[in-house]
């Protein structure tokens, strides 16, 4: 799954652990960003201001969320 915005604080790298919510439970499910992109090129870290893609994996087993 691939989401995309502006980073508004800190700076994300690969392979961290980030919360998607909230879901129609208001729940929050952790996924590992596995890269990212800015600008439609692949980079090793996004900066807040920044308007970036990342690609991400469920960190929950079975899990529905929908793809776009």
């Amino acid at each position: 799954m691939v989401v995309a915005g502006t980073l508004k604080a800190g700076t994300i790298l690969p392979n961290t652990i980030l919360n998607l919510g909230p879901d129609k439970q208001g729940l929050f499910k952790p996924v590992l960003v596995k890269s990212i992109h800015h600008k439609r090129i692949p980079v090793e870290k996004a900066f807040a201001g920044q308007a970036v893609c990342f690609s991400i994996k469920s960190m929950v087993k079975k899990d529905n969320l929908k793809r776009a």
